[in-house]
């Protein structure tokens, strides 16, 4: 997922700059902006002018959104505003908004995707029971992302909170999301905290990109350009050693992912595809991101060793 932070002074050109750039230099699932600052800087300003930016900039992402085919995912601040966002594909609840329960219930009556971010100084505890609050009316599509934490550290405009990553994956079935743009504050952090996020385990990082850093009226100090960006590099190392080795030999393989984990489920589809007979996949019932042999049903967990015992030719 990209973020770019011109749209907080909705500039169109700045808007299609930025949006036609990164969608030409590297693939991307998702285009995020917002069609309001937060920052304490321009609240003054936008509620003097607050329905007419709202509705003109969800529609300037809109056009984005036509312009490059990618879906696009912008802030909700208030219950009031949920009819401007009928076209927009997912809904974020900001940090200073996390607790905002309210809102977070009428989301829970909708069915769209909720991006919820941390609050400034919250545990993951409450944070999962803010996620809660949107569950209970009936919407599971949550994402949590982390997006740093207040600290005494002052280094960094916050703490980004890595281990986060493996504790929510151990809480819940959630997918997490890292967003080491806010969490940071610096641009030359971005890309190693986002490497850091992608080792970890996170399933989406959150980059912020601006076409011309220096003139951003907000957050141009962390924002990368589309050439940063389409330059930043994760350690696939392994992945491409697990995907060769396949292609190469085609062994056999026993995959495992959980029933509420989709978000894995097609890195393991090209191997069923490329041999049916030597893959075989199975679905571990309510299971998330750590799904495994032993917390299977019965049956099923008796029907993979058998697989394995007829492959390892054991009597």
């Amino acid at each position: 997922m990209i973020k770019f932070s011109c749209e907080k002074v909705l500039l169109q050109s700045a808007i299609a700059v930025t949006s036609r750039a990164v969608a030409q230099k590297s693939s991307i699932p998702a285009l995020e902006g917002n069609y309001n600052g937060t920052s304490p800087r321009y609240v003054t300003f936008l509620e003097g002018i607050r329905a007419y930016s709202k509705a003109r900039g969800i529609r300037l992402l809109l056009e984005a959104k036509e312009a490059t085919g990618l879906p696009i995912v912008t802030e909700i601040m208030n219950v009031e505003d949920l009819p401007l966002f009928e076209d927009v594909d997912v809904l974020q609840v900001g940090a200073r908004n996390m607790q905002n329960f309210e809102l977070l219930k009428e989301l829970g009556h909708i069915d769209k995707p909720i991006l919820l971010k941390r609050g400034l100084a919250n545990t993951i505890q409450e944070w999962l029971m803010s996620a809660e609050y949107i569950m209970a009316g009936g919407n599971d599509q949550v994402i949590l992302c982390e997006r740093g934490i207040r600290t005494y550290e002052t280094a960094t405009r916050n703490t980004l909170d890595l281990s986060a990553v493996s504790v929510l994956h151990e809480l819940t079935h959630l997918p997490v999301e890292v967003d080491p743009s806010h969490a940071t504050g610096k641009a030359n952090l971005v890309e190693p905290m986002a490497c850091a996020a992608a080792a970890c385990g996170a399933d989406a990082i959150m980059i912020e990109v601006h076409n011309n850093p220096k003139a951003a009226l907000c957050d141009g100090a962390q924002s990368l350009t589309p050439e940063q960006f389409a330059d930043v590099k994760f350690d696939d190392s392994n992945y491409r050693f697990v995907t060769d080795y396949y292609t190469e030999n085609d062994p056999k393989a026993i995959m495992i992912y959980g029933e509420v984990d989709p978000w894995t489920a097609s890195g393991v589809t090209w191997l069923r595809d490329r041999n049916k007979e030597n893959v075989k996949i199975f679905i571990q019932p309510g299971g998330s991101h750590r799904a495994r042999i032993l917390n299977m049903p019965e049956d099923i967990r008796n029907e993979i060793l058998e697989q394995l015992n007829e492959w390892m030719e054991y009597k």
